[in-house]
């Protein structure tokens, strides 16, 4: 009963999250940082290096996991409006795949990073599907496989070139900490893992995975959450301590490599579902009046990534406001108060990015998915 009353209360909040706008950061003297790239049509690439890029999705709510062990209809509406596929690693690509939420996480995700480091890397994208149970064990297991898939994948690519490859995984909420139990894989399986970058989207920090962001596994990790986040702190049932947290700092002391990102877009507090979902599902997940409709802040994850590796003292705890004006993404940084108030008094950095889509959602999906047609 304790189960099913909890997972009813993780759906409302999951639906309802937060949905006050709020005038969050007082206007301030700037450090302008403006960084302007021109948009082009996506040049050659050099095949400089070679990229992994994997989105892992996190647990499917509003379903009892426990009960329901038939997992197809988490590769449905309005679960596909995210990077999500059938389950293992599945490549995405607009000839394999009619999935709008994998297609436009890669396609915007492409287009943004070649704008910001050029086009000297060839970037290969997969999602990777789990069964989505509340469960500590189900994290685990999917760790191993996720392991295990990556090392296949990596000594493919390996074979094919003998170019350098770096492996970046993005996890939304409890998908972050399956990408966190590669670390006891690697102990075990000795293969020599190694991933570049690590993007978390509101994933709740346990006792259980904490540390294991410490393995030298993981170079540098970006933990980006939400403060009105609800779902991130939810979870008293697949964690021996009966809690979640939004940040590291409250079981652990963090090293230099992880920075925490709290986002906001337009002074508005993300909710779980838009730092990962599409604004295509309904407002209760999505709302239209949030300032990246209809796109998510994982779209925008090679600027967040970028800004924050520019601010170099200051990049551990932060702030990152988004602004989407004239054309194109604005990122304020700025140092996150240990008294977490809802004004700054610091100094702000601005990091100005051309914008990765001038088109309607509408227009983008049918093109796709007549590709794939």
């Amino acid at each position: 009963m304790l189960h099913i009353l909890f997972l009813f209360f993780c759906s409302i909040s999951f639906f309802t999250g937060c949905s006050r706008r709020k005038q969050l950061m007082q206007k301030q003297t700037f450090q302008h940082h403006f960084l302007y790239s021109q948009e082009q049509e996506q040049a050659p690439v050099n095949d400089l290096m070679h990229e992994i890029v994997v989105f892992v999705h996190g647990t499917i709510i509003g379903i009892p996991s426990f009960i329901l062990k038939d997992t197809s209809f988490r590769f449905q509406s309005p679960y596909i409006y995210q990077p999500i596929d059938g389950l293992g690693l599945k490549e995405i690509s607009p000839t394999s795949s009619k999935n709008i939420g994998s297609l436009l996480a890669a396609h915007n995700y492409q287009r943004l990073h070649t704008s910001i480091h050029g086009s000297n890397r060839k970037i290969h994208f997969f999602t990777y599907g789990w069964n989505g149970f509340l469960s500590a064990e189900s994290r685990k297991h999917a760790g191993e496989e996720l392991y295990l898939a990556l090392i296949h994948k990596r000594d493919e690519i390996q074979k094919e070139t003998s170019l350098p490859i770096d492996i970046t995984l993005q996890g939304h909420s409890h998908g972050g900490n399956v990408i966190a139990y590669l670390k006891e894989f690697e102990l075990i399986h000795k293969k020599k893992l190694r991933i570049n970058k690590v993007g978390l989207w509101g994933t709740p920090i346990q006792e259980e995975t904490a540390t294991n962001w410490g393995s030298p596994v993981f170079n540098r990790i970006y933990h980006c959450y939400s403060k009105k986040d609800r779902v991130m702190t939810l979870d008293i049932l697949s964690t021996k301590r009966h809690r979640s947290y939004r940040r590291f700092d409250k079981i652990y002391k963090i090293p230099d490599k992880i920075s925490q990102v709290e986002l906001r877009v337009h002074n508005m507090h993300p909710t779980h579902a838009e730092l990962w979902f599409l604004g295509c599902i309904n407002r209760f997940l999505y709302r239209k009046e949030f300032g990246l409709y209809p796109f998510p802040c994982i779209h925008l994850a090679p600027a967040i990534f970028h800004a924050v590796d520019s601010v170099e003292k200051e990049n551990k705890n932060i702030i990152i406001n988004i602004n989407n004006r004239n054309h194109a993404y604005q990122l304020e940084v700025t140092p996150y108060s240990s008294m977490d108030t809802e004004t700054t008094t610091s100094s702000q950095y601005i990091f100005q990015y051309n914008m990765i889509h001038g088109e309607p959602l509408q227009a983008f999906g049918h093109r796709f998915i007549n590709l794939a047609a």
